[in-house]
């Protein structure tokens, strides 16, 4: 049988953060974070990426001392590569099957044990809690995502990896031709780059970073869809992404505009979204907060409030 109360619709002021999906993009990717990764810069990166695996190719062949130490920093990096990689294109890591098998793959390699003499036991230890720091900031974006096709970033915006503040000639023994200074100059350059990217992610999202700081919004809710008015107007078939807070829960929708219009006597467009296959789930969530919300109101009225 069918919800009677599926299309009802009921005013109420929420927390919603509602963005458009305008173009053949199925998420929302910011702009800086395209023209980053389409820079020469960029490219020039993936270059040395290429040579830095070459390198590591050739402390495997000759059985480099410290390669059991590099090839945990590289799975690591490896993993939060990924991470930002999928974030980048708009999706979840969550979305591909394998994301619980590489977590735990990922949280399997420790941090290497070396003696407190040994003289880049600083920088190893700088790089391995440099990668962890990103890979849980990445992490929590994940986990606290609403939905497969939008990420909020509330941390801070990250400072530059510096590696000289542990070996201050790592460059220098690298251009020596030091394998091991080689690589390890070449794990900064990558540390770097994400993080890059990373901030760009995190800039894209400062004025929606926090659900607590959304602005209230007056919206016409129902379980199948949400009307609101809009200065602006939107083409047929616009796509959106909405995330709304109904009480102390993040729920999130694809949606799909079905009507925009601007009445005679409004300055503004009212525009009516359909949400596009809800769950049941989310649904029944949006029920209960509208019944919680009437009793409320009628609370406040019966108090004279």
């Amino acid at each position: 049988m069918s919800n009677s109360r599926r299309f009802f619709r009921y005013d109420v002021k929420i927390p919603c953060y509602i963005e458009p999906i305008l173009g053949e993009v199925e998420a929302f990717v910011p702009v800086s974070v395209q023209r980053l990764v389409a820079s020469p810069m960029y490219k020039e990166f993936q270059n040395e990426r290429v040579k830095l695996y070459d390198l590591l190719k050739q402390a495997s062949k000759e059985n480099m001392p410290g390669l059991v130490i590099v090839d945990v920093l590289l799975k690591r990096l490896e993993f939060t590569q990924w991470m930002i990689d999928a974030l980048v294109e708009g999706k979840s890591p969550k979305s591909f099957d394998d994301f619980s098998y590489r977590r735990k793959h990922y949280v399997s390699f420790k941090k290497p044990e070396l003696g407190s003499g040994n003289k880049i036991r600083s920088l190893i230890d700088s790089q391995y809690d440099q990668v962890k720091v990103i890979a849980d900031e990445l992490l929590e974006t994940v986990d606290t995502a609403p939905g497969d096709k939008m990420f909020f970033y509330p941390n801070p915006q990250m400072a530059p990896y510096e590696h000289l503040t542990y070996v201050t000639n790592l460059v220098e023994l690298a251009k020596k031709g030091v394998l091991l200074a080689q690589i390890l100059n070449g794990f900064s350059e990558w540390l770097n780059w994400m993080i890059s990217i990373h901030n760009e992610l995190k800039k894209s999202q400062e004025g929606t970073a926090s659900p607590d700081n959304w602005p209230l919004k007056d919206i016409n809710l129902s379980q199948g869809g949400i009307a609101f008015r809009s200065d602006k107007e939107f083409p047929k078939f616009t796509n959106f992404s909405v995330v709304m807070k109904l009480d102390n829960s993040l729920i999130y929708f694809a949606a799909k505009l079905v009507s925009c219009r601007k009445p005679k006597d409004l300055d503004s467009f009212i525009v009516a979204l359909e949400f596009d296959m809800p769950e049941a789930q989310k649904q029944q969530q949006i029920l209960n907060f509208i019944q919680r919300d009437e009793v409320r109101m009628a609370m406040k009225v019966a108090m004279g409030t």
